[in-house]
């Protein structure tokens, strides 16, 4: 669906942008059973059509490590907002 919104947004401005995908992969995972071992946020796929396609992939995680990082220094948001932004395939800050 993402692809589609970034395919019509070019459609009708014929302005490229990036995209931003926010995920929590182990949503229905009990929390002491998250992050353990070779578990993936996304899948390969996913990380393939995101870096094809200019797609950040943010995971919650992540999303909740930039909100501390900024809440900690409010001097880092724009560098933090840039790499969240400017993205392709897995962000991590």
């Amino acid at each position: 669906m993402l692809v589609a919104n970034l395919m019509e947004h070019l459609k009708t401005t014929g302005q490229e942008i990036n995209g931003i995908l926010i995920g929590n992969g182990w949503r229905l995972e009990p929390p002491e059973q998250r992050d353990i071992g070779n578990k993936t946020i996304f899948s390969r796929d996913a990380i393939r059509v995101a870096e094809n396609h200019n797609i950040g992939l943010l995971s919650t995680i992540e999303l909740f490590k930039a909100y501390c990082q900024v809440l900690e220094d409010s001097t880092r948001k724009g560098e933090t907002l840039n790499k969240i932004i400017n993205g392709a395939g897995i962000v991590k800050l």
